[in-house]
């Protein structure tokens, strides 16, 4: 699948994504990235695993949300820098991808598009 700028991500559908298979890792990340701006939100590398092989056959992309604060970087009064802000809520959305073994594609193993925050207006 050759994902372009011009692609209309807003009209796609949960069981369209579901469906999908890509060429190579670099096009999925490129489509879930596209995907992301449209609808509000930024996605960042989460785990991967790789086989006996050392290749990686299953890829997660999270939401830039996903995830908690450490709570040993909150507790913290010693330092000469401000903090960040806490940005990361426990934001659920990903984007599991995994090779196919018979045709050597990737395909969507897992995809949940429930945020638990809100998200940027469509077109900024």
């Amino acid at each position: 699948m050759v994902v372009d700028s011009s692609h209309d991500y807003g009209h796609i559908t949960v069981e369209k994504v579901r469906n999908m298979e890509f060429g190579t890792l670099g096009e999925a990340r490129e489509f879930y990235a596209g995907y992301s701006r449209v609808k509000g939100f930024a996605i960042r590398k989460s785990k991967r695993v790789k086989n006996v092989k050392r290749e990686v056959v299953r890829y997660n992309f999270v939401c830039n949300r996903e995830g908690f604060k450490q709570r040993k970087w909150l507790a913290k009064f010693d330092i000469k820098w401000e903090y960040k802000p806490v940005t990361k809520c426990g934001c659920l959305a990903k984007l599991r991808i995994k090779r196919n073994a018979a045709n050597g594609k990737w395909c969507i193993g897992r995809f949940l598009d429930d945020h638990n925050h809100t998200l940027l207006p469509r077109y900024l």
